[in-house]
């Protein structure tokens, strides 16, 4: 940038400009070349948690799992790759994943319907993945994410989930799982 104000001067000089239009014109390039253009950037954030999945009863109910909850230190995210908060400009789920963890030689045949709700306090809830009639044989299902922009969520100090599914097996027992979150965030570097 240098080079081209020395250029610059060295042209306003050669043509006789008037004192007052290279003055203009030197304000307007060196105003122009302080502007600082935002670079964006893209990156993921892994959420990843421990979970019970309660015995079945072979009545196709809707099952509910005690409430995930997930701290999000998005912070120390957002600082690790020169950004913050408020200049996050989305953050959407590209991936939600559950893995049967326990008993083991088992699988997720017993699944008929499962949905992933993210909780924001009381009866603010909002779908985020799901799976109809899973293939059997399957311990880690991939659910489909749902194309919703949670930014505000990542903000929080921690995510609230909660699983709902049916069944039409009877289990005698609980499930150990994990489920896997992948945000895609794009936002500004500072």
């Amino acid at each position: 940038m240098q080079i081209e104000l020395v250029t610059f001067l060295h042209i306003c000089s050669l043509r006789n400009l008037s004192m007052r239009t290279f003055q203009i014109l030197s304000l307007i390039l060196l105003t122009l070349s302080s502007c600082k253009e935002d670079t964006d950037t893209s990156f993921t954030i892994d959420y990843s948690e421990s979970f019970d999945m309660p015995a079945t009863f072979g009545i196709e109910l809707a099952t509910l799992t005690e409430e995930i909850v997930i701290a999000t230190e998005s912070a120390d995210e957002y600082a690790a790759n020169n950004t913050k908060a408020s200049l996050i400009k989305s953050a959407k789920l590209s991936g939600v994943q559950i893995a049967l963890t326990s008993p083991e030689n088992e699988d997720f045949a017993f699944i008929k319907d499962l949905n992933v709700y993210l909780d924001h306090g009381g009866e603010n809830q909002i779908l985020i993945g799901s799976i109809s009639d899973p293939t059997a044989g399957l311990a880690l299902l991939t659910l489909s994410p749902e194309n919703e922009d949670l930014k505000g969520y990542l903000n929080e100090p921690s995510l609230k989930l909660r699983i709902e599914y049916t069944s039409d097996d009877y289990t005698g027992v609980d499930r150990a799982c994990s489920i896997l979150c992948i945000f895609n965030v794009e936002a500004t570097v500072e």
